[in-house]
């Protein structure tokens, strides 16, 4: 064969493979109705906050249901109970600090779910 017999052949060839590859890249894109989304997130999305009847009484709590607070664990359940003992009741949930090894943020890890009632004496 003659090369001027070649180009018509390398022409059909090359087309073909232009074909081929667009069809090949348009079923890459799905197709279909799409929902676009433009509104973001909330960064920080607030947890429910218990209701009155599920926070914990700081002055009646057992070591065991001191321990179910975020950060609580047996020894500053105990020290509370213990300080409680000693001191009397807790006259709100931010006396709770008055405890050694309770600083401003254990507090905040567990006001939302601690509360101060009355000791019933």
């Amino acid at each position: 064969m003659r090369k001027r017999e070649l180009i018509p052949i390398v022409a059909v060839c090359a087309l073909f493979l232009i074909a081929c590859a667009t069809v090949f890249v348009t079923n890459l894109v799905p197709r279909g109705e799409y929902e676009i989304l433009t509104e973001r997130a909330p960064a920080v999305v607030e947890s429910a906050k218990p209701s009155e009847s599920e926070l914990v009484d700081i002055n009646s709590a057992s070591v065991e249901e001191l321990v179910t607070l975020p950060g609580i664990g047996r020894s500053l359940a105990e020290r509370i109970v213990e300080y409680r003992g000693t001191n009397g009741a807790f006259g709100s949930p931010a006396d709770i600090m008055q405890v050694k090894g309770i600083g401003e943020g254990i507090y905040s890890n567990i006001s939302d779910y601690i509360t101060a009632k009355e000791a019933d004496r």
